[in-house]
This record gives structure tokens, C-alpha cells and sequence, in this order.
């Protein structure tokens, strides 16, 4: 269950973009590494696909795409801002390897208390481990529901009716389970 084996194959330099209803991946085809900019330049580097002149946009279909999901972790933009919100020494840190474990480590602690609070022993039994597991799926994609949830169930996601197994992401992006909802139980 190790999130970034399954969000970047251990990749810190892989990129998404979405493609209609999937994400296409690339390491940085001869670009500097995303290692070497800052976490402010890879927020740019989202809104923009260029940064200091050098295109990080992929061409799908005739249309560069801008990078969406960056990194170990495969940061979004809106949770880059939520991490810079919170950790704002990050922005000009470089997007290394070390760096974007603290980035999850927000996520994990601040972002989703109940995975931080069970993962710190704060919250005991079975409920609080089904309730970490949970907040594991509304952050990582790849991470399965433990629970079947209606569509809109969480005010906007899901954005389909899903059942236990699946990707509470499912229908977006191309997102879907990368594993068992036991094995999530497990590494708890």
C-alpha cells in the first residue's frame, strides 16, 4: 500500500496531465528536473506549463496540456496551495525527494486528520482505522473506498454512485483503484 509505488512508481520527476477522461504520464523529456525547482516553481509550472522559458506542457491531440499531478505523491494543484498554505517555508525549498515526503506528511497529518490521528495512535479500534483508511482514499486515488458512497455523498465527490474497491476519483481523469481495499486495512 505504499502511495507513491502506486501514485509515481517511486518516480519524484513524473508528471501527469489530464486528458479528457485520462491522465497521460512523462518524465520531464529533457527538461531540468522537477527536483531542482522550487515548490513555487512548480506551482507555476501547473498554471502555466513554463516556466523560465521551457515548456513542461505535453501535446496530446494537437494541444499542449499543462502538468497536473506532480511528483512522489502526484500533487494536484489545489493540494500544492493547501500545502503552501499550510507549510509556507516549502515555496522556496526545492521539490526534492525529501521535501515532497514533508509535503505528504501534511497531507497525511493536517489535510486528513483521521489517517494522521490513527497513524500517530491518537485514534484507536477498528472505526478510526476504517476512518483513516477512508481519508487515505479522498487524498491518493489509486487508494479504495471502504464503504460504498452515493454520488455527491461528500458534497461534490464522488462524482459517481461507487461501491467498496473502488476509486472514491472514479469517472475522473481516468482514475481508479491500484489495489485492494484490504491491503489499505493492512498497512494501517
Amino acid at each position: 500500500a505504499n502511495i507513491r509505488a502506486h501514485e509515481s512508481a517511486n518516480n519524484p520527476e513524473i508528471y501527469n496531465v489530464v486528458d479528457g477522461n485520462s491522465l497521460k504520464s512523462s518524465k520531464n523529456l529533457g527538461k531540468p528536473l522537477l527536483t531542482d525547482k522550487t515548490f513555487s516553481q512548480i506551482m507555476q509550472i501547473q498554471q502555466n506549463g513554463v516556466i523560465d522559458s521551457l515548456e513542461y506542457r505535453i501535446e496530446i491531440n494537437n494541444k499542449l496540456k499543462n502538468p497536473f499531478a506532480t511528483g512522489l505523491y502526484q500533487i494536484i494543484p489545489d493540494t500544492m496551495k493547501y500545502v503552501l498554505s499550510i507549510l509556507p517555508e516549502l515555496s522556496n525549498l526545492p521539490y526534492s525527494e525529501e521535501n515532497q515526503h514533508i509535503a505528504a506528511a501534511v497531507l497525511i497529518i493536517d489535510k486528513r486528520p483521521e489517517m494522521g490521528d490513527y497513524l500517530l495512535g491518537y485514534g484507536v479500534g477498528e472505526e478510526a482505522k476504517l476512518s483513516a483508511a477512508q481519508a487515505w482514499a479522498r487524498e491518493w486515488a489509486y487508494a479504495p473506498t471502504q464503504i460504498d458512497l452515493r454520488a455527491g455523498a461528500d458534497g461534490t465527490w464522488p462524482k459517481y454512485d461507487i461501491r467498496r474497491g473502488d476509486s472514491y476519483y472514479s469517472g475522473a481523469g481516468g482514475n481508479r483503484s491500484g489495489t485492494d481495499p484490504n491491503d489499505i486495512i493492512s498497512a494501517l
